[in-house]
């Protein structure tokens, strides 16, 4: 029986290979496809496809064979890789309209179905459900709307710096936790637990789902679609069940937030929330008036986390960053206070510094793979339809040409001459890409970035962050090393956080008594 079974697999394999040459050898006569590993016979180039520091493989494919477009193919499949800004924006931007689909057919990536992910806007494939639902978090999230979150962000930050000062050693889940707390407030209006809070656990748990779907056993269903129908007993059916045993998460995510806010509207005790707004509304037939509330929890839940556990990994990796961003903080509140919104004008070290944590290491280096719907050519390449289309954000973010000496932590990439940069006075340098490109970028972009700030122009007012030491005084080291997966995480690392003085930690601890009304 398993023999039959390879010898069906290889058939079929071969059957799907012979009917995308044929189907598309005469559309792209003339023109090839853009350059890549090489293949073999049926499987393609199966066994070239990195397993992990995929971003950095990729980048150095482009540098290989001399291109910005870079393809590989696993069964008649196709997989092009965008590694530089310009083509990413002629592709992503300038024909956005034939770019902006997801992978429909993707079991354990795109529609997620396994996981139960299939209200998640970030996967959505492009058409009116997906409007509906960029439209709704838009109107939250637009960047005068995302203002209004300031006051939810500056409370949970000063929350965060309790627990610095309580619990040092716990600074991972401290920020976790409060990536939670002002995401759960402003989609619910939920005021989350000190400690152990369950939507904190629930997040986490469904974050490390769409990892595990998003490496590479679970991008084999992409690569080999039959994979589906095979028994459980099957090599390579494994991760299959592994996904199936998560959508339990991904319904508690769609479903308890919501019931337990619907609950505190009818008994009087509800905060102001989107999902207050939306329990008001008629529902569309996506049920997008849930599923805006609950996007906003599961991409809120990382992207933020990610950015300041790099933040602090920065500080201690690159000290004298740190010092620098200090020395401003003190010329301008003099120790006197914790900084605010108000003060982001005058401090353009902080401002660049916080560019360079979204430049240095992305939240999501490859973003979430486009799909193109129509047969395309780009600068002298065959690009056929439905191939996917991946942008490579962590190669685009460091560009030698543009940042120099890229894989470093240097603030003075975004920082004009006048502030001791490179850049000309009339520059405006961002890490744009960080948040995805065309009409698929990050639409809560802005707030995401505003929570960013307020955590690491108040962490670096109040500690000093240093590599930890062990029982006998030696540093233990630290390493710079990512996660696989959508979002990249720093591997877990230790590092010492103490009050720059007497007076930071009372200022800190003075924070106690605020309420957020």
């Amino acid at each position: 029986m398993f023999r039959q079974l390879s010898l069906d697999i290889f058939v079929v394999g071969l059957v799907i290979s012979l009917v995308h040459w044929i189907s598309s050898s005469h559309r792209r006569r003339g023109l090839s496809l853009p350059p890549g590993p090489r293949g073999v016979p049926i499987i393609g180039s199966l066994f070239s496809v990195p397993r992990a520091n995929e971003c950095i493989i990729y980048r150095d494919w482009g540098l290989k064979y001399g291109s910005d477009l870079i393809h590989f193919g696993v069964f008649g499949t196709h997989t092009i890789v965008v590694n530089s800004a310009k083509a990413t924006k002629d592709l992503f931007s300038d024909r956005s309209a034939l770019y902006s689909d997801r992978y429909a057919r993707t079991l354990a990536l795109t529609r997620l179905h396994s996981l139960g992910f299939n209200w998640a806007l970030v996967f959505a494939s492009y058409g009116p459900r997906w409007r509906a639902l960029r439209k709704g978090v838009q109107e939250q999230f637009h960047r005068d709307a995302a203002r209004a979150f300031e006051p939810i962000e500056e409370f949970s930050a000063h929350a965060l710096l309790r627990e610095l000062v309580k619990a040092p050693e716990g600074f991972l889940l401290h920020i976790r936790h409060m990536a939670g707390r002002i995401i759960m407030r402003i989609a619910y209006g939920i005021d989350i637990r000190p400690h152990n809070d369950p939507y904190v656990h629930m997040a986490e748990e469904a974050l490390q789902a769409i990892s595990v779907g998003s490496q590479f056993g679970g991008l084999l269903f992409d690569m080999v679609p039959f994979l589906q129908k095979m028994p459980s007993w099957f090599p390579g059916t494994r991760m299959r069940g592994i996904l199936r045993g998560k959508r339990p998460v991904a319904d508690a995510m769609f479903e308890k937030a919501w019931v337990d806010t619907a609950k505190a509207v009818a008994e009087g005790t509800a905060q102001p929330s989107v999902a207050v707004s939306n329990l008001g509304k008629q529902e569309t037939p996506w049920k997008s008036n849930q599923a805006i509330p609950a996007n906003i929890y599961i991409a809120g839940a990382d992207t933020t986390v990610s950015s300041i556990q790099s933040f602090f990994l920065a500080m201690v990796l690159y000290p004298d960053a740190q010092r620098k961003a200090q020395e401003e903080i003190d010329r301008v509140l003099a120790g006197s206070r914790l900084p605010t919104f108000d003060d982001a004008k005058s401090l353009p070290y902080v401002n660049a510094l916080v560019k360079e944590v979204l430049r240095w290491h992305p939240v999501a280096p490859l973003g979430v793979a486009h799909r193109v719907t129509v047969d395309d050519v780009y600068e002298g390449h065959f690009i056929p339809k439905g191939s996917t289309i991946l942008g490579n954000i962590w190669a685009i973010l460091h560009d030698p040409t543009v940042f120099p000496e890229p894989e470093s932590f240097r603030p003075e990439h975004f920082l004009v001459s006048e502030h001791g940069g490179s850049l000309p006075p009339d520059a405006a340098l961002s890490p744009e890409a960080a948040f995805g490109f065309g009409r698929r970028i990050c639409p809560g972009r802005h707030m995401a970035r505003a929570s960013v700030w307020i955590v690491v122009a108040n962490v670096l007012a109040a500690f000093d962050i240093g590599p930890a030491r062990d029982k006998d005084g030696r540093v233990v080291p630290v390493k710079e090393e990512y996660t696989s997966g959508i979002v990249a995480y720093p591997s877990p690392f230790e590092c010492k956080i103490m009050p720059r003085s007497e007076k930071a930690r009372e200022l800190v601890m003075a924070t106690e008594d605020e309420a957020l009304v």
